[in-house]
């Protein structure tokens, strides 16, 4: 309950609060409970079989690290960029590496494996001609979408829609006006939390949130409990920082 599907994206954000929490705590019985609350969050994760979270879920461990040590280990930061563009660069290798790990009957075994061989049947493929199908239909109704056309009906809409890439499918459904609308109450709402926290160990958190968020909506929905839920409610809830709704919005 609470999430259902999605809560697994929102764990990814969930995890850059334990990992916050591991790097700063002191206490070591506190330290050594979020390890262990990092650490099953990225089995379930993993358990779960979702290609994408897994994946970025090791991406917003790196960019975390990177961001909360920028200041700090200037030459740490600059290997770890290098390294993270090589193997960027040469994702396919290091995919092919991870698999070597993982049961061949995992989905995340699966999806890693298409982007590996990279074919045209691919789920990644597929994904890449679902954003294209949004993409094309906002040509067509780039100010008002298709929403209203079929009766904001989700099901009807998938035959002008991709609907799995958040930011580009409400340009689609809704067009320019609510698309910029919606994009800004998430920007001010973000902006607002993050300012919050300024001085404080959650900063990098939920600057970190904010990039993996926006990188989210590239490559899924996110507008749903699972994902929003986490980040505007159960975050600033656990920080123990934000007790009034009205300090955020």
């Amino acid at each position: 309950t609470g999430g259902g599907y999605f809560i697994i994206y929102g764990l990814i954000f969930l995890s850059i609060l334990f990992l916050s929490r591991i790097r700063n705590n002191t206490n070591s019985s506190q330290k050594l409970k979020n390890i262990i609350l990092y650490i099953l969050t990225g089995l379930l994760i993993f358990k779960a079989n979702f290609a994408t979270a897994f994946i970025l879920f090791m991406l917003a461990t790196v960019i975390y690290i990177f961001i909360n040590s920028y200041k700090k280990f200037k030459f740490f930061n600059i290997l770890l960029s290098i390294i993270a563009i090589v193997l960027a660069v040469n994702y396919q290798y290091v995919f092919s590496v991870i698999t070597e790990f993982i049961p061949e009957d995992s989905i995340i075994y699966i999806r890693l494996n298409d982007a590996v061989n990279d074919t045209e049947n691919s789920t990644f493929s597929e994904r890449f001609m679902l954003m294209k199908r949004s993409i094309a239909t906002i040509k067509d109704n780039f100010f008002f979408g298709i929403s209203h056309k079929y009766k904001y009906n989700y099901d009807l809409m998938k035959s002008e829609a991709g609907l799995h890439t958040e930011w580009i499918d409400v340009l689609a459904k809704y067009g320019i006006i609510v698309f910029l609308l919606y994009a800004y109450i998430i920007y001010k709402v973000l902006k607002n939390i993050i300012l919050k926290y300024k001085n404080t160990q959650y900063y990098h958190v939920f600057l970190t949130t904010a990039i993996m968020l926006v990188i989210l909506g590239f490559l899924n929905p996110i507008s749903n409990t699972g994902c929003l839920g986490i980040i505007f409610v159960v975050m600033p809830l656990l920080t123990g920082e934000i007790k009034n709704e009205k300090e955020v919005l």
